[in-house]
């Protein structure tokens, strides 16, 4: 039988993104329209035929979109998000999100590393953002590997 507690923190979970998918978006009209898009999984032939044709400034708006979810999903508005669950119908999942972000970075990873400094800065500003959300995220699961590790290591019984 699913707890009270786990029923619960997944309903807070759930009503997290649900609110990042509204308030986090800030200045990108175009924003809900990606939402059901990125929550599909990427496949490689897509990524592969339609990504390296996004115009450099189209790459840069959707690589700030994806920062913002990689933000949501590293717990940026202070509350914890549960990666392992199941992610909200309609919205991108933790998974979808991060698949999504190295796909644009790999198709555009040229114009990313030549456009640095250019007169608008979008790009910049773009894949700055995203890189302070993946560290946000790559601590947090960091941390999670850390516990996990010491878990195994009492579970074998090993000693303290």
């Amino acid at each position: 039988a699913i707890s009270a507690a786990s029923t619960a923190k997944a309903a807070l979970h759930r009503a997290r993104i649900a609110t990042a998918a509204v308030e986090s978006f800030d200045g990108m009209h175009w924003a809900p329209t990606l939402h059901s898009l990125v929550a599909r999984p990427l496949t490689p032939e897509y990524a592969t035929e339609a990504l390296p044709d996004l115009p450099p400034d189209a790459a840069a708006k959707l690589v700030a979109y994806l920062s913002v979810w990689l933000e949501a999903y590293s717990g940026g508005d202070g509350g914890s998000v549960d990666l392992a669950m199941e992610p909200v119908k309609g919205l991108p999942a933790a998974r979808e999100v991060i698949t999504w972000a190295g796909a644009v970075i790999d198709a555009h990873f040229t114009t990313f590393a030549m456009n640095r400094g250019d007169e608008d800065g979008d790009e910049d500003a773009a894949m700055a953002a995203l890189r302070r959300a993946a560290a946000k995220l790559q601590a947090g699961c960091a941390s999670v590997g850390r516990v996990n590790g010491a878990l195994a290591h009492v579970r074998d019984g090993a000693p303290l």
